[in-house]
C-alpha cells in the first residue's frame, strides 16, 4: 500500500500514514481493518501535510487501496505458481509416496 500512496503521488507524510494505518487496521477488531486502516491513514497523512489539498489526499488513500489490491494479487499468483509445483512434485513421486 505505501508503494501504491507514494505512485499515486503521496508525500511522505501518506507513506508514514498508510504504514501506521495499516498496522492499526491490523490490531483493531474491526472488520476489513487491513483495508480501511491505510485507505485512512494515508488520508489522514497527506491531510497532515497539506490540509487544503482534499484532491491529493484521497488520490493518495485510493494509491494506497490499488496498491493493497495489486499486492495481494501478485502474491496469490505466486501462491498458485507455488501449489502447481508442489502437485507437479508429488505427482512425479506419487509411487515412491504412496
Amino acid at each position: 500500500p505505501a508503494k501504491g500512496t507514494k505512485k499515486f503521488g503521496g508525500s511522505s507524510y501518506g507513506v508514514w500514514g498508510t504504514t501506521i494505518g495499516l498496522i492499526v487496521g491490523i490490531l483493531a477488531p474491526i472488520p476489513f481493518g487491513f483495508l480501511i486502516g491505510p485507505f485512512i491513514g494515508a488520508l489522514i497523512g497527506e491531510l497532515i501535510f497539506d490540509l487544503n489539498d482534499h484532491k491529493r489526499a484521497l488520490k493518495a488513500a485510493v494509491g494506497s487501496f490499488i496498491g493493497f489490491l495489486a499486492s495481494s494479487f501478485m502474491k496469490f499468483i505466486l501462491c498458485v505458481l507455488y501449489l502447481g509445483l508442489f502437485l507437479w512434485i508429488v505427482w512425479q513421486h506419487k509411487s515412491e509416496l504412496f
